[in-house]
């Protein structure tokens, strides 16, 4: 993570984002984002116990007994978040040999969606 916020702090630079699956599972995780003084867009808008943003096995019930997570994240340097939402991965259909199949989720993970200002 400081690899890429110093990458975003370049001269000539100065502002971008990072998009994609943090996986900060660990407490230790958990802070990358505001160590490097990046802004989390999704708290930006929403505030850091503001609306429902899990990205992780969101609405699926689990055996393993772990919990949905917001694993998923835009953080930026020099943009302004002004909306985002959290994109459903969609449905597939997982044929079975001599039968109907099993309808699944397309990903364990969401999407999302991420409208800024430069």
């Amino acid at each position: 993570m400081r690899i890429l916020a110093d990458i975003l702090r370049e001269p000539g630079c100065g502002r971008g984002f990072v998009a994609g699956d943090f996986n900060d599972i660990s407490p230790k995780d958990k802070g990358l984002v505001e160590e490097n003084k990046l802004v989390d867009a999704w708290v930006g808008l929403h505030g850091a116990t503001g609306a429902d943003g899990d990205t992780w096995s969101a609405g699926v019930q689990r055996n393993d007994g772990l919990q949905p997570g917001r694993l998923d994240k835009v953080v930026m340097v020099g943009l302004e978040p002004t909306e985002m939402k959290v994109l459903d991965p969609g449905l597939i259909l997982v044929p079975k040999p001599g039968g109907e199949g099993d309808v699944i989720p397309l990903s364990d993970h969401c999407g999302l969606s991420c409208v800024f200002d430069i």
